[in-house]
């Protein structure tokens, strides 16, 4: 009998107090449950693989680091760098960043260097307004914190047309591999 009347009483206690949440709650069609879904930067790190620039996302090796590319008129490669929670990297990183773009996927192919743009998370190379689609950039990439001797790790960026900056890009080098929540 004592078991019934605390869940009797506790019935009663919020049968009282759902008409005062209920005036600041999200209705039930208010409510986003993509919320709860989509991963979010604050969750902790490596939760938010989501282009920010509308280019091709992907996920360092040492799973310290993210990196997006986008390829816009006249022929830049843009490269925006970000930390294991996606926040933009330091300036101060950055500039211990460096890498080369090729043009196809042939070790033999000219190399262009990375330099730094026109946003402080960015560097940059100019392959020229000759480039034809489809096109693919491998960029060769040395990382804060990689061991002078070891080699540059190695993205392929396949391009069908200029990248809309504004658009919402995709993440599918990373989308098989577990827990990329992308």
């Amino acid at each position: 009998m004592r078991g019934f009347l605390g869940i009797l009483l506790t019935g009663s206690v919020l049968l009282i107090a759902t008409p005062t949440f209920a005036q600041h709650a999200p209705t039930l069609q208010q409510f986003n449950f993509a919320r709860l879904l989509s991963p979010s930067p604050d969750q902790g790190p490596h939760k938010d693989h989501n282009p920010k620039h509308g280019g091709t996302f992907f996920m360092s090796s040492d799973n310290k680091h993210h990196l997006e590319g986008t390829f816009v008129v006249p022929g830049i490669f843009h490269l925006y760098l970000y930390d294991a929670h996606t926040k933009p990297l330091r300036e101060e990183d950055v500039k211990r960043v460096s890498g080369t773009i090729q043009m196809g996927e042939s070790e033999t192919s000219p190399t262009i260097p990375l330099v730094p743009g026109n946003k402080k998370e960015m560097l940059e190379a100019s392959l020229g307004d000759r480039v034809k689609f489809p096109v693919t950039l491998t960029l060769h990439l040395r990382l804060p914190g990689m061991e002078s001797s070891a080699k540059p790790e190695l993205f392929n960026f396949k391009f069908t047309k200029f990248t809309d900056e504004r658009g919402s890009g995709n993440c599918s080098p990373m989308a098989n591999m577990p827990n990329m929540g992308c």
